[in-house]
């Protein structure tokens, strides 16, 4: 029994730049939740790492100057 209106093309057209934007909108937030799981992941310490979180163990110039103000 055949379907009145029924065909097996398809007629769906898909737009290349909607597919674009879909993939840039898929890989923002693909690196906003690694950015996320990174922050939760490292102390605060390396995140923000300078020279205020730089260990004055070593004798270096940098720690010498630090310490000298």
């Amino acid at each position: 029994m055949a379907f009145v209106g029924l065909s097996t093309e398809a007629t769906v057209e898909v737009d290349r730049i909607n597919v674009g934007l879909a993939l840039v909108n898929w890989c923002v937030l693909l690196l906003l939740l690694c950015g996320l799981l990174l922050a939760k992941t490292l102390p605060a310490t390396q995140l923000t790492s300078g020279l205020g979180g730089e260990d004055c163990t070593t004798t270096t110039a940098a720690c010498q100057k630090a310490s000298s103000k």
